[in-house]
């Protein structure tokens, strides 16, 4: 895989603009753009609420695993995730969407993360993410791993 074809995966709370500002860094990179939460709904025919509303959240999450799995097999994408993807341990070996010790690019006006599998494929969404407006890009130092555990806490009673 080329390193500079890496995919770029956009995480964050819902309605953050991981699809609006995937699409615009999409064209701005030449990359594909990918929607998991457009795909699962094509696929199944319904729109996420109705998923979750007619056969509950764990399954939504296994259809979501199933296309994170299909989805991490190409290259030279940016991946809008839905709201819940990068916090599910399940989606981020690196076999799937992120390596753990991928980079993260923090877009912090918005609550977006940009995920990175290099640093030459980061320094690349950071440099457009700029010129797209971004006002605030931070790299998080210590990747998924970090990010994740920063985020949710383990606790033992």
């Amino acid at each position: 895989m080329s390193e500079d074809r890496r995919n770029i995966i956009l995480g964050g709370f819902m309605a953050t603009g991981k699809s609006s500002v995937g699409r615009r860094l999409a064209i701005v990179l030449g990359y594909d753009f990918l929607d998991l939460d457009t795909l699962i709904a094509a696929e199944e025919g319904m729109p996420i609420s109705r998923i979750f509303a007619t056969r509950g959240e764990a399954a939504f999450r296994a259809l979501e695993t199933r296309m994170v799995e299909r989805v991490a097999g190409r290259t030279g994408c940016v991946v809008a995730t839905g709201g819940g993807t990068i916090v599910n341990a399940r989606n981020l070996p690196a076999s799937r969407l992120a390596d753990p010790d991928a980079e993260i690019l923090k877009l912090k006006d918005r609550k977006l993360l940009v995920v990175c599998k290099s640093g030459q494929t980061a320094t690349a969404a950071a440099h457009s993410l700029r010129k797209m407006g971004a006002t605030e890009v931070a790299v998080l130092k210590g990747g998924m791993v970090q990010w994740r555990s920063e985020q949710f806490p383990v606790t033992t009673k």
